[in-house]
């Protein structure tokens, strides 16, 4: 059973657990069993999520005909690790947007440079979102993720929206 919601993705949580059912084993949990070694054995070799909760819940014990069932049930709660999705997508798309806003420094008669600059860094976030494509998941709602890239998108336009509104100023103001 999973229970995992990745509307805020990659900033995520994801409970999991499973169900063992075994017939006519004598099962106990040794008192040895220490759940911190276990999460901590786990996280060295999950890369992208990290333990914070792991269960160990034994022997759920019922008659089963004349033998006996019994069940073991792990369970695990995992944070993903997102500092690979700030460093390699967010803040690149930070700087592509900073990178259209830098048009507010080229002259407003220079409307050419100011367009190549803006729909240069529009076309580069476009590139950009195929390029890391595969690394989010493919779902039929938004996540955190999608509506920080469609604001990127928004944010990446407004610069060339007002240099193509300004110049018309500018060009109004030369004709008189």
């Amino acid at each position: 059973a999973n229970s995992s919601d990745f509307r805020k993705f990659p900033f995520d949580n994801i409970l999991t657990s499973a169900d063992f059912i075994f017939q006519d084993v004598d099962l106990s949990t040794s008192p040895r069993y220490n759940p911190e070694i276990s999460m901590m054995e786990g996280n060295e070799i999950l890369y992208e999520w990290e333990i914070n909760d792991h269960r160990l819940n034994c022997c759920d014990t019922q008659l089963y005909g004349q033998g006996v069932l019994q069940t073991l049930e792990y369970s695990f709660d995992l944070n993903r690790k997102s500092f690979y999705y700030i460093l390699k997508i967010i803040l690149p798309v930070i700087f592509l947007v900073y990178l259209s806003f830098s048009v507010f420094y080229i002259r407003a008669r220079e409307l050419e440079s100011k367009l190549a600059v803006s729909m240069g860094s529009l076309l580069t976030l476009v590139a950009y979102n195929f390029v890391f494509g595969d690394d989010v998941p493919k779902l039929n709602y938004l996540t955190a993720l999608d509506k920080y890239i469609l604001l990127s998108y928004i944010f990446c336009c407004i610069p060339t929206f007002m240099s193509i509104w300004f110049s018309r100023f500018v060009l109004a103001n030369q004709k008189k």
